[in-house]
């Protein structure tokens, strides 16, 4: 009897020997919330440049709050085609991960969910032709809408949201818990959506988000004076000695180039390959660049052995301002 025991008992201890050794992980501190479907639908008729198109693939990520412990979200994309069908892009899942899962979503943990997308990210040429298909359904309630605009030089519609301001839009909609949440690529001109601070949502989750009352104004909303709109508008001066900006350049997957925006101005990006075999090159151009960032992803035939001169165009009141330019050696994707 004793030695039966002994056997349970020594199966039971390396069972749990072995849960702890291969599937348990620790979450660190961040807590896995959950994952979220992105819809992606582009208008019939609208045609994306290339550059932004392969930007989408950017939006699949894993997005944080700013709590304590950090709560984040895991994104997938459903890109809709032309034929009414959709895709689902996602982050490949190892089967121990799948395995981890399984127990608790914590096991499979922020930083191999991490390298999960990274490593799709670097395997991008394989996804990234789903983004250059129009689609033939509506927008959706509630959804994300980007206005895009014809360049007639390019025959391309150029959305006037970067992918760096769209993702904060994504972001805050996730922190809300809104969904589903759609993102759809019109040529209907309309105001961008904007994006409320997430610390509020995050710290007072069950807080209106309508308008606060200015700080130190009595309750009583009677004949309440804003001062600020008693002042006049700041006045915009168009001389190119008051730009202050330049492009700073973050290499990697995708490759980022930003700037610091200020108020009053428009901004035009371009990127042209300058140096090297430019016949398989890469050439940027972005109009009313709006969120001061522009994305460009690279294949390894675009980035090796090429240089490539970005610039950036400031106008103020529709007048060319002042131009920036900045050489760089983009890394492929």
């Amino acid at each position: 009897m004793k030695k039966n025991q002994l056997i349970v008992i020594g199966t039971v201890s390396t069972v749990l020997f072995l849960f702890f050794i291969l599937i348990y992980r620790s979450s660190d501190n961040y807590n896995f919330q959950s994952n979220v479907q992105l819809s992606i639908r582009i208008q019939e008729g609208v045609t994306l440049p290339n550059t932004y198109s392969d930007s989408l693939l950017d939006l699949l990520d894993i997005y944080e709050s700013t709590s304590t412990p950090i709560a984040f979200s895991q994104t997938s994309l459903l890109v809709y085609k032309n034929d009414g069908s959709s895709i689902e892009i996602a982050a490949p899942i190892s089967g121990m991960n799948q395995l981890r899962s399984i127990f608790s979503s914590d096991f499979y943990t922020y930083a191999e969910r991490k390298e999960d997308v990274l490593r799709l990210k670097q395997n991008s040429s394989q996804y990234i032709v789903n983004f250059r298909n129009n689609s033939n359904l509506p927008a959706g309630e509630n959804a994300i809408k980007i206005s895009c605009t014809l360049d007639s030089a390019t025959n391309t519609h150029i959305p006037v949201m970067s992918i760096r301001a769209l993702k904060e839009i994504v972001k805050s909609r996730i922190i809300a818990s809104e969904s589903p949440i759609t993102i759809y690529f019109t040529t209907e001109q309309i105001e961008p959506p904007v994006v409320q601070d997430p610390g509020d949502i995050i710290n007072n989750p069950g807080q209106s988000n309508g308008p606060k009352e200015p700080k130190g104004q009595p309750e009583n909303g009677e004949n309440k004076i804003d001062e600020k709109a008693k002042q006049p508008e700041p006045k915009i001066s168009c001389k190119e000695k008051d730009v202050h900006t330049d492009i700073s350049f973050e290499a990697g997957l995708p490759n980022v180039f930003s700037w610091t925006e200020q108020p009053g101005y428009t901004y035009n990006f371009s990127l042209s390959c300058t140096k090297g075999d430019c016949t398989t090159g890469l050439s940027v151009n972005e109009s009313n660049v709006v969120g001061g960032s522009v994305s460009v992803p690279a294949s390894y035939d675009e980035a090796t052995e090429k240089k490539y001169t970005a610039t950036l165009t400031i106008y103020c009141n529709g007048k060319q301002l002042k131009k920036i330019t900045k050489v760089v050696k983009l890394v492929c994707a």
